[in-house]
């Protein structure tokens, strides 16, 4: 893979234009309702892992875990409409002051296991309610439910009062958004039970994102900017089962020192950094 700056900030464009392209198709999927928004459909809803594999089986998560395996969490990056709201959030964050804070990393927590295995274990004994109230695309459902915009009776499908719907997409925005406000896409590393299965391949996708310690100065804009908070500069560091694939460090990065690459066999000398010359020297 090319790392020209000019190429890498074009693919994260491109990334940032497909990531809300599918999430205005997924409210309107919900908001018209399927049978009039068959090219929306046909976009969003075919590409989202638990609904297709309640419909039509389990190829679709093949498709995805191959793509995860090579290229990491792009699901999460452009794909998934909660993570694209909580980009959203965060665009709002820059223009409030007070929250305009950097990012710093974080270890990761271990209640995103506990949350996978009652996940599955909730999908195998066919008991509908956790995958409805966790799964990104059913969560989107009861946030735009709860909205007051056409209700898509998903719970009622599903065997359910269509009021649990409205509960609990209320319940997901008041703490989706402040929490994506806060703490960037925390949601998605410690909840989101896709999250936490595309993470296990990510850790050792084809491609990954890395630092090059021989040209990275500590300037810490990536450090900085990382939104799922996985970065850790001092130690040249980045946990890539926590990268959401957002390329916002690659992009911001003045010195091509982060990349997105199958190369990882680079020397790195963490301790260089650039001696800035005095005005008389």
């Amino acid at each position: 893979m090319p790392h020209r700056p000019e190429t890498m900030k074009k693919i994260w464009i491109i990334r940032c234009v497909l990531a809300a392209a599918f999430l205005v198709c997924a409210v309107l999927c919900f908001v018209l309702g399927e049978e009039k928004t068959p090219a929306a459909l046909a976009a969003t809803r075919r590409l989202q892992i638990v609904p297709m594999y309640l419909a039509e089986g389990a190829g679709v998560i093949a498709v995805w875990l191959l793509i995860t395996l090579v290229w990491g969490r792009i699901y999460c990056s452009t794909v998934c409409p909660v993570g694209t709201l909580q980009d959203v959030m965060l665009h709002v964050r820059r223009r409030i002051p007070a929250l305009d804070r950097p990012f710093r990393y974080t270890r990761p927590q271990r209640m995103r296991h506990h949350v996978l295995i009652v996940y599955v274990a909730c999908l195998v004994l066919g008991l509908g309610v956790i995958p409805l109230v966790l799964e990104p695309w059913f969560m989107t459902g009861n946030m735009v439910q709860a909205a007051g915009l056409h209700g898509h009776g998903l719970w009622a499908k599903c065997g359910y009062s269509a009021l649990w719907g409205v509960i609990w997409g209320a319940v997901s925005l008041a703490i989706l958004l402040p929490w994506a406000l806060l703490r960037g896409r925390e949601f998605c590393n410690t909840v989101c039970p896709l999250g936490t299965v595309m993470g296990y391949l990510s850790r050792r996708s084809a491609f990954q994102i890395v630092i090059d310690g021989d040209r990275c100065t500590s300037c810490m804009r990536c450090q900085d900017n990382c939104r799922a908070s996985c970065i850790k500069v001092v130690s040249r560091y980045v946990d890539n089962s926590r990268c959401v694939r957002c390329l916002e460090c690659v992009a911001k990065c003045p010195e091509q020192a982060i990349r997105y690459t199958q190369d990882r066999q680079r020397p790195a000398t963490p301790l260089f950094t650039r001696i800035r010359r005095s005005p008389g020297a």
